[in-house]
């Protein structure tokens, strides 16, 4: 709607199609997929939004799309292959991706604005970090997720204790 609106779906076990759109105001909207070969849309509207995704157990395909505020943009594929595609739209947003067991692809794109992006790498996980054009930003053991990234101007990876082990900014 017109307001701030609360918009939360779970889909508990089975194969789920959940589709969820913000309005004019400053939206949070939140989807679990649970167990299953999950479809997660989400949109935020034109306020600053708030948008997390979980797929859960499963081959699941989530995709996020903040809008034109300043967004704020959390996913999880959860275990299992899955595809993610997040698309932080105009504004200055800010996007978490949290890196689980399977061999995920998954694409962030900050859009508009001055974007940030934290990876979360997580203990043991496999996983590789390229740009637009598939350089290699950052890469930990063999295989598993490929996070490819474009429009960010503010990329960091973090470990499961979420301390910094990449970042595209200088350090002082």
């Amino acid at each position: 709607g017109n307001g701030s609106d609360n918009v939360s779906a779970n889909g508990g076990k089975g194969n789920d199609r959940i589709n969820q759109s913000g309005g004019n105001g400053s939206d949070n909207v939140s989807a679990n997929g649970g167990k299953g070969n999950d479809r997660i849309n989400q949109s935020g509207g034109n306020g600053s939004d708030n948008l997390s995704a979980n797929g859960g157990k499963g081959n699941d395909v989530i995709n996020q799309n903040g809008g034109s505020g300043n967004d704020r943009i959390r996913v999880d594929g959860g275990k299992g292959n899955d595809r993610i595609n997040v698309n932080g739209g105009s504004g200055n947003d800010s996007v978490h991706y949290d890196v689980s067991g399977g061999r995920d692809r998954a694409t962030i794109n900050g859009g508009c604005g001055n974007d940030s992006a934290t990876i979360q790498a997580g203990k043991g996980e496999n996983v590789t970090v390229v740009d637009q054009n598939g350089k290699v930003l950052y890469s930990q053991g063999k295989g598993g997720t490929v996070v490819t990234v474009d429009g960010v101007e503010n990329l960091n990876v973090v470990n499961d204790k979420g301390e910094t082990v990449w970042s595209n900014q200088p350090h002082c």
